[in-house]
């Protein structure tokens, strides 16, 4: 239990490189919303256990699927620019790893207001938010 975040971050190392091959294999969007499913599903398996043995699996599961989601949001984001330059990626980059240094200090807050318990709880929900949009961008996508 006490090499957590070792687990996660050997996890994340290969979900980075796996999901760079998946990604340029099979559509985007499929990609996409399979890893937030994943996500979102982990999530609350990791938030509602009683078994704290499977805290080690799923802290794997997890490192594996966070990685591959930010892999698959700049794949997504640069999708909506006709011809992406490296500026285009340069800048879904930083704005990924301003997000990602930010985060901890806004979770933090959010955590100290409303507690532990309930900011894990809604992960999944805005895992499940994100999905919604997705699956309504795709069908408005489709009928243009």
């Amino acid at each position: 239990m006490g090499n957590i975040i070792t687990q996660y971050w050997a996890a994340a190392l290969i979900g980075a490189l796996v999901s760079t091959v998946i990604v340029s294999r099979i559509k985007i969007h499929h990609f996409f919303i399979t890893i937030i499913l994943l996500a979102f599903v982990i999530t609350i398996a990791i938030v509602n256990t009683q078994n704290l043995n499977c805290i080690s699996y799923y802290t794997y599961c997890y490192g594996f699927v966070c990685s591959a989601l930010y892999n698959s949001f700049v794949a997504y984001g640069v999708t909506f620019v006709k011809n992406a330059s490296s500026k285009n990626v340069s800048f879904i980059l930083v704005s990924g790893s301003a997000g990602a240094m930010f985060s901890p200090a806004i979770s933090s807050l959010f955590q100290e207001y409303f507690g532990t318990q309930i900011i894990m709880n809604a992960i999944p929900a805005f895992y499940a938010i994100i999905i919604v949009m997705l699956v309504i961008s795709q069908l408005l996508k489709r009928k243009k």
